[in-house]
């Protein structure tokens, strides 16, 4: 594993959102859980 970046952010939820956005982007396999999932409709 590698660290991309830093990131100062506001709180929890603001991690989140850019976790995910990274998540999204590399198309991350190694967490089976994201960290922001859509809601099930």
């Amino acid at each position: 594993m590698e660290i991309i970046n830093f990131f100062n952010c506001k709180d929890h939820y603001e991690a989140r959102i850019k976790e995910q956005e990274y998540f999204e982007s590399l198309n991350a396999t190694l967490n089976s859980i994201e960290p922001m999932p859509k809601p099930k409709d």
